[in-house]
């Protein structure tokens, strides 16, 4: 692409808000399309992405994590995965999902890559993370 000139570049608060809502939020939003669910309005939205930040919060705890190791279904979950291993589908099922994963993310990668509000909001984020890297070794 063209070199941008960092004097038109956006604020770097304004470029991470940016990026999380053109981003991150589409992201979750198609996510629960897929499932057949959709906010109703705005409130509904940022509600819904108040309660997923809860949930992912809540999810990388310590206890969450060993709770879910030992939940009522955990049990089945790994009779499974043996199960899966032993007849060699794992390594399949696992490739599959993860190249189908990628393949995704590639494709929205490129439709990002097209929109200068976005290509622009990650040249002033990474710029602001250069200059404070910058700042440190000075």
């Amino acid at each position: 692409m063209s070199e941008t000139n960092t004097s038109a570049l956006p604020d770097p608060n304004e470029a991470y808000d940016h990026l999380f809502r053109e981003v991150r939020a589409n992201v979750f939003f198609n996510k629960l399309a897929s499932y057949g669910r959709q906010p109703a309005n705005e409130a509904d939205a940022a509600s819904l992405l108040e309660t997923a930040a809860k949930l992912r919060t809540i999810s990388e705890s310590q206890p969450v994590k060993q709770a879910e190791a030992s939940g009522k279904y955990a049990q089945a979950s790994s009779a499974l995965d043996r199960l899966m291993g032993a007849n060699g589908l794992d390594g399949q099922y696992k490739q599959a999902a993860a190249q189908e994963e990628e393949l995704s993310f590639q494709n929205y990668a490129r439709q990002l890559a097209q929109d200068p509000s976005v290509y622009n909001s990650v040249l002033a984020v990474k710029q602001a993370q250069a200059d404070a890297v910058v700042e440190q070794l000075s």
